[in-house]
């Protein structure tokens, strides 16, 4: 017979080799996952839950950015209009933005707040007003022949833009200073053309603060780029999914010399949005194993961390029937808010998300 002690020994190493197993198979699988790209995603229960919601007045709504425990929103049928909404999504405040000046011909207006200022800008015209959240006046702070089909604030003197190539039209990335008799230092080097260098590099843009890091991620291909304050690039990162290569069919109408798309295209990033370190994307595409079905009721956000250029996990903010999909959405360090139909709903962070902002530093 075997003594007792023998059997917790015999115990004891069966355990520690099924631990050993089980360390083995999680590196693997991680391993595959990170580096293989079989595009398959990590649903961690409670990443994210939704808590609360409110009900907007009509479905033009988008998330202008915050300020302490405020969520601003605008509006595209009422582009100087704020509404106010604390972060508990109780109460609400409406404010009306007062400009210096109103002789300019705006056809696309933006409003984004980065506390304590809000702009308003249309880099069509192109126009950019600065002012105060205490009073909501603003005044021109840029009024120049600096074009830009689009733009993330920086900090409170400088602007990252999206502008175009003069001849070809590709796009190009460049910092935009709001300080008087200051050029825009354009950077060709951050987007890489693979088509035509107009649509195929068209993206999102964001800022963390945190970081001080420019992310910019691509609609139509799985990557994203990480630069520095000055636009220095400092990474390249991918997605999951396995779309290196912009999936589209692009025509030139002969009148006009203007191009378009000759067909819808595959959208790899719908959208996205930075918080400290972790870049959040609510992806257009089906990962292996996934359920069509789940796809029809639910927007799927892919978490990313920007400083080891690694995935993390995924998590699901659902439709509202006849209300559709998620529009935009906005991170801040304890929850997401998304804009679906006309409703504002807040997902708060659970421990697997919260755990990866703990350790957030400013990156040399």
């Amino acid at each position: 017979m075997i003594s007792t002690a023998k059997k917790y020994s015999l115990l004891a190493l069966l355990s520690l080799g099924s631990i050993s197993i089980m360390a083995l198979l999680y590196l693997w699988s991680e391993n595959r996952m990170q580096k293989e790209n079989p595009f398959i995603r990590r649903y961690t229960p409670l990443s994210a839950v939704k808590t609360a919601e409110i009900t907007l007045d009509n479905p033009y709504y988008y998330i202008a950015g915050q300020s302490g425990a405020s969520i601003f929103l605008a509006n595209r049928k009422a582009p100087l209009y704020v509404t106010e909404i604390d972060t508990l999504l109780r109460t609400r405040t409406e404010h009306k933005i007062e400009l210096d000046r109103y002789d300019f011909p705006f056809r696309s207006t933006e409003v984004r707040i980065a506390s304590p200022h809000f702009y308003v800008y249309d880099g069509l015209v192109p126009v950019i007003y600065k002012g105060l959240l205490s009073d909501f006046k603003g005044s021109v702070v840029v009024n120049d022949k600096t074009f830009f089909t689009g733009a993330v604030i920086m900090d409170s003197l400088s602007v990252a833009i999206r502008g175009q190539k003069q001849g070809t039209g590709e796009n190009l990335l460049g910092l935009l200073s709001l300080q008087k008799g200051t050029r825009t230092q354009y950077h060709p080097e951050l987007l890489e053309k693979q088509i035509d260098g107009l649509f195929d590099t068209s993206g999102t843009m964001n800022f963390s603060e945190d970081l001080k890091r420019f992310v910019y991620v691509y609609y139509y291909r799985n990557q994203y780029i990480v630069a520095d304050y000055g636009l220095n690039l400092k990474a390249r990162g991918r997605t999951i999914d396995t779309t290196s290569k912009a999936k589209l069919k692009i025509v030139r109408i002969e009148s006009s010399g203007d191009r378009k798309l000759a067909a819808p295209p595959l959208t790899v990033n719908l959208n996205s949005t930075v918080i400290s370190n972790l870049l959040f994307i609510n992806s257009g595409l089906m990962g292996r194993y996934e359920i069509p079905e789940v796809w029809k009721v639910a927007s799927i956000v892919d978490v990313y961390d920007l400083n080891k250029q690694l995935y993390l996990l995924s998590f699901y903010i659902y439709d509202i029937p006849g209300s559709g999909k998620m529009r935009n959405f906005f991170a801040d360090r304890t929850a997401v808010y998304a804009v679906i139909g006309k409703h504002l709903h807040k997902y708060s962070f659970g421990k697997p998300i919260k755990n990866q902002l703990m350790n957030t530093r400013v990156k040399d």
